[in-house]
């Protein structure tokens, strides 16, 4: 008689616990088309305070993964 194998719910969590290491890597795309970095809407928007869309999803995420770094 053949057993089948359940593959069990692997959650982020558990990698973490099992001593998975996180290291971010970040990569943006310069592409001419995503806009004009002068224009306020352009995904590489450069203001006086240098934030754009790109700056507040790094943040975004970092902020989250800055927890589970290991060093």
């Amino acid at each position: 008689m053949i057993r089948p194998y359940i593959q069990p719910n692997v959650t982020f969590l558990d990698y973490v616990l099992g001593g998975c290491e996180i290291n971010v890597h970040i990569a943006i795309d310069f592409t001419g088309s995503n806009g004009d970095p002068s224009n306020y809407n352009s995904l590489h928007y450069i203001g006086n305070n240098f934030k754009n869309q790109y700056t507040d999803a790094i943040k975004s995420v970092l902020n989250v993964l800055k927890d589970y770094d290991s060093d």
